[in-house]
């Protein structure tokens, strides 16, 4: 699209703004989320407003986002204030409250819950009255939502009452997600969009983090990677995952041609555990690394740009066995990568299970055994087939420029233009 273009359709569009917790790395998938839909929307001539609260790592990965039409991607983040212990927590930044009145738009786009951006979002509302549209990505769901439930009883009051009662309309990322919240209660309208990823599927000249080092290296030797990709969090099922992988080392050859390769950022001190139960396992040596003898597993840190390129495009498989989601990016980015995956129905994508890119299994140590004993006995075109499958599904129905302009039509609705198809009133 021109600049031409995409000036003239800014200007015949609603003025939208992005709310939500962090946009930095410390935002996990959902910052990725929020970054990649503001990229693809500004590609079609709709370039939202992105406002956060910030944290250690806001400057660093704004900068890393780069610029869309003379401003950062990411936006402005604001400060947070009050009690050092509540900015993680609950992230008060009265300047982000301000801001959005400063910028007055037509459409509010709230992301996530839980946090003061929710009570920005339905603040601004309340004296603009015009409409928001809040995206849970998956804190509504059962599991999700049993965690930490004191702290997000105080949230109810303060804000996420008014903020999912008042609102124009639920974004949500499943129909699992949608029923999820029609069960908590929630009665605005809801529009189901999923996550998009982009088709690039870059392949860098530098090795992917097995690879790095010469111990390490020689430890996994020639084995083909088994993926995980995600944050270091109970929900994601790691510990199941080192359950099943040690228990299948020990009865199915085929496992042992195979290195788990973990990449993901320690979200709540969780790493630890996690290491520890895969060394007395015998999987890795002391601290997650892999060594002579101790291979079958390794942990590698956080994986952002080249280096996460490098580990989709070097593996051979995924896995995400998650207890609650939204609807992971990193399953879309793996089929992007044409990988095969094994997920839970708790991952939301249950296309992959219909089109043949996934195996299905539980969250259960067992399950999950089952299903990576197939993975890593299917013959290399099996495996193949099931890598296309997932590549064509990705191509078909996740591609960032499709869910933009779903996004857009949900706008124009919110500011007055005509309901887009498939709204669900409760």
């Amino acid at each position: 699209m021109s600049v031409r273009a995409s000036a003239a359709e800014d200007a015949a569009s609603p003025r939208v703004a992005m709310v939500t917790r962090s946009v930095s790395r410390a935002g996990g998938g959902l910052a990725s989320v929020i970054l990649d839909l503001a990229r693809a929307l500004s590609a079609i001539g709709r370039s939202p407003h992105v406002l956060s609260v910030r944290d250690e790592h806001f400057a660093e990965d704004a900068a890393a986002a780069g610029q869309i039409e003379g401003r950062p991607l990411a936006g402005e983040a604001f400060a947070p204030q009050g009690p050092r212990f509540t900015h993680g927590a609950w992230g008060y930044a009265p300047g982000l409250d301000r801001r959005l009145g400063e910028l007055n738009p037509d459409v509010v786009h709230s992301h996530g819950l839980w946090h003061h951006s929710s009570a920005a979002t339905a603040g601004w509302g309340r004296k603009s009255g015009r409409k928001w549209v809040v995206s849970p990505h998956g804190m509504l769901d059962p599991w999700a939502v049993r965690r930490s439930r004191a702290k997000k009883r105080v949230a109810w009051w303060l804000a996420e009452r008014s903020h999912l009662a008042g609102a124009g309309c639920l974004h949500a990322l499943a129909d699992a997600e949608a029923d999820a919240a029609r069960a908590y209660g929630v009665r605005a309208p809801i529009l189901v969009i999923p996550n998009g990823v982009s088709l690039e599927a870059p392949r860098p000249d530098a090795p992917p983090p097995w690879g790095e080092g010469e111990e390490v290296s020689a430890a996994v030797g020639g084995r083909r990677v088994l993926l995980f990709l995600g944050r270091l969090h109970p929900k994601k099922g790691l510990d199941l995952l080192i359950d099943a992988w040690a228990h299948l080392l020990k009865t199915e050859p085929a496992a042992r041609d195979w290195h788990v390769a973990v990449l993901g950022w320690d979200d709540g001190g969780h790493a630890e555990e996690l290491k520890a139960r895969a060394a007395a396992a015998g999987l890795c040596g002391p601290g997650g690394r892999p060594t002579a003898g101790k291979g079958a597993l390794g942990f590698y840190g956080p994986a952002f740009g080249d280096r996460k390129a490098a580990a989709l495009a070097g593996a051979s498989g995924f896995v995400l066995p998650s207890h609650s989601e939204g609807m992971p990016v990193a399953v879309l980015e793996a089929w992007a990568y044409g990988l095969p995956t094994v997920l839970t129905d708790a991952c939301n994508l249950p296309e992959g299970f219909d089109r043949g890119g996934a195996l299905r299994v539980e969250p259960t140590a067992d399950s999950l055994r089952t299903g990576l004993a197939e993975l890593v006995t299917e013959s290399d075109a099996a495996r193949g087939a099931r890598g296309a499958a997932a590549r064509a599904l990705a191509e078909a129905e996740f591609a960032w420029p499709v869910i933009a302009r779903r996004f857009g039509a949900l706008y124009d609705w919110l500011a007055g233009g005509p309901e887009p198809d498939g709204v669900r009133r409760g």
